[in-house]
């Protein structure tokens, strides 16, 4: 069984968190922080040709996006 609770880290505002609670979230505060995150989205012509990369990476930690 999956708890149902919303870690949030404490860089996440208060009006945020009172937003999350209002649509039923059970947001509790993170002990520690979650982790980090990147990405890549890719964009395709017509006919199914990738044309454009993007890359996004979470500026706390220690990533980047990078492509060739």
């Amino acid at each position: 069984m999956i708890p149902d609770i919303l870690a949030v880290e404490e860089g996440i505002s208060q009006p945020v968190r009172d937003d999350l609670i209002s649509r039923g979230h059970n947001v509790r505060p993170a002990t520690a922080a979650l982790g980090n995150a990147h990405a890549l989205t890719i964009e395709y012509d017509e006919e199914g040709n990738p044309v454009r990369f993007n890359g996004g990476a979470d500026p706390r930690g220690a990533g980047s996006a990078a492509g060739y």
